[in-house]
């Protein structure tokens, strides 16, 4: 079903502050900077804060990117002129993440090892490379190794590119022909293409026959 989120507004609180234990509140007070009294000091750290009976991880995300943060159940917001320390927002694009090339393979290696009890290839494996006793090699062997590695996988990175640029310049070419309207067509592939992408949620999921070799059990704890 449908997830609700329950939250109940407390109000403003003012308290000691855990960042700096009230030093800049004093610091103000001795320059002159702020009128105020001991009472007025104790309080430093100034939020609004609310309780969480029951919290949806979306609106959860939506809470973190408006500045809010969280404790246990306890969910507050500093309020940003008054507050001693402030504390800006940290914005998390979870929602947003793609598999990488190189964990799109970590995943596939998984799978077979969990239906054929096969295990995946490393990339050094894949290469073939020597592999040298550590003695034997020196800085300059080292930054070497590093340089061809990085030129390598830039190699690797422009021949993806190119080909999906030649790849892309080949179909306007045949929509033209055609006499296709080519954003409409673009958009079409587009769409295909995000459908066709599957979630981590899918690559993760198995299911599990009768022959396979391992059985994985994730558990949200």
């Amino acid at each position: 079903g449908e997830q609700i989120s329950i939250t109940e507004i407390l109000g403003y609180s003012e308290g000691r502050c855990g960042y700096c234990k009230n030093e800049k509140m004093k610091r103000k007070l001795n320059l002159g900077e702020k009128k105020g009294n001991e009472e007025e000091m104790k309080g430093s750290s100034v939020s609004l804060g609310a309780w969480a009976h029951k919290l949806d991880v979306y609106d959860y995300q939506m809470l973190l990117n408006g500045g809010w943060r969280r404790s246990g159940s306890y969910l507050y917001k500093p309020d940003m002129e008054k507050t001693c320390c402030p504390q800006y927002t940290i914005r998390l694009d979870v929602d947003k993440f793609t598999l990488s090339r190189t964990q799109k393979r970590v995943l596939r290696n998984m799978q077979l090892y969990l239906e054929k009890g096969v295990k995946g290839k490393g990339e050094k494996e894949e290469r073939g490379e020597k592999k040298r006793k550590p003695e034997e090699k020196n800085d300059n062997d080292r930054m070497e190794e590093e340089k061809k590695e990085e030129d390598v996988h830039m190699e690797r990175e422009g021949r993806g590119e190119k080909k999906k640029a030649m790849r892309r310049k080949r179909a306007i070419e045949k929509w033209t022909m055609k006499g296709k309207n080519v954003e409409d067509e673009m958009e079409k592939r587009m769409n295909r293409e995000k459908n066709r992408v599957k979630t981590l949620e899918e690559r993760i999921a198995v299911d599990y026959g009768e022959g396979f070799s391992h059985r994985l059990e994730i558990q949200l704890v």
